[in-house]
């Protein structure tokens, strides 16, 4: 959801020249990357309480 709304709201920057094609790509790209490391939490170290006891 993040990303689409700031492809949306870059979109509607563009049209009127309040933002330049440079700048939206670099706010995509930004975007991208914290979604992508926002996913790493999913993957990440597990808790304790999953491990066996001997």
């Amino acid at each position: 959801m993040i990303a689409l709304g700031l492809k949306i709201i870059a979109l509607l920057l563009i049209i009127p020249g309040l933002l330049t094609m440079w700048i939206a790509i670099i706010s995509d790209v930004g975007a991208t990357l914290l979604v992508t490391l926002n996913s790493f939490r999913l993957i990440g170290p597990k808790s304790s309480d999953n491990k066996q006891s001997n």
